[in-house]
């Protein structure tokens, strides 16, 4: 856990508070307080596997012969097996499904965490491209969900985003990228220049939302 925990610090480019020397210090005091909080008997229980688990476990410091006689007296004078077998079961822990992930890592907006939602359709395209939309924005553009159909995403790259020269790049490594990681039945996205040659010119729900996306910042 020390070697994970050094490697998140090593990522972050710098020591988080309370993760430097006084760490010890708070560890010390922590200890302190959870002894004093016990009762006489939980000290006395505590103590006692205490001393049962440091019989049971071999000591560095002590030569061949004299751990070996630790551990003759501690098999045939106490009950050690049974309070180590207690604490490998309390120290045992299941491993969460996600892994384990730095504390310090920013998480993304995506779609509740994708665990629940999986449908492709139009709503969740929307939703997960809000994580690429701000950047997009920023550079004086959009992008909208047209169509989606069995897995083949249509969209429009409004204003700049429309005549960048940079539009593929956009396409691949932003829109793409993030669909792709959020879909599994996911193929592929396109863009359209003209929303008739995708929705064509038939009077739908779809060809009637985008004409009013048109005049909404005015309403």
């Amino acid at each position: 856990m020390e070697s994970i925990r050094n490697e998140w610090i090593e990522d972050l480019g710098e020591v988080p508070p309370g993760n430097g020397v006084e760490s010890s210090l708070w560890i010390s005091s922590l200890k302190q307080a959870s002894k004093a909080a016990m009762t006489k008997d939980e000290q006395r229980v505590y103590a006692a596997k205490k001393s049962k688990l440091q019989k049971a476990m071999a000591v560095v410091e002590e030569d061949e012969p004299l751990n070996s006689d630790s551990m003759r007296r501690a098999v045939e004078d106490d009950d050690w097996s049974a309070a180590v077998d207690e604490q490998t079961k309390e120290t045992i822990a299941v491993a969460p499904e996600s892994g384990i992930v730095s504390p310090f890592a920013k998480e993304s907006a995506t779609v509740e965490t994708i665990t629940g939602v999986k449908e492709l359709n139009m709503e969740n395209c929307n939703l997960v491209l809000d994580e690429v939309r701000p950047y997009l924005v920023a550079d004086g553009g959009n992008v909208r969900v047209l169509k989606v159909d069995e897995g083949d995403v249509q969209v429009l790259l409004e204003g700049a985003c429309g005549s960048c020269p940079s539009s593929t790049t956009t396409m691949k490594l932003g829109i793409e990228k993030v669909l792709k990681e959020n879909f599994a039945d996911f193929r592929s996205v396109s863009a359209v220049s003209d929303v008739a040659d995708a929705l064509g010119s038939e009077l739908t729900v779809e060809l009637c939302d985008h004409v009013l996306e048109q005049v909404r910042p005015a309403i």
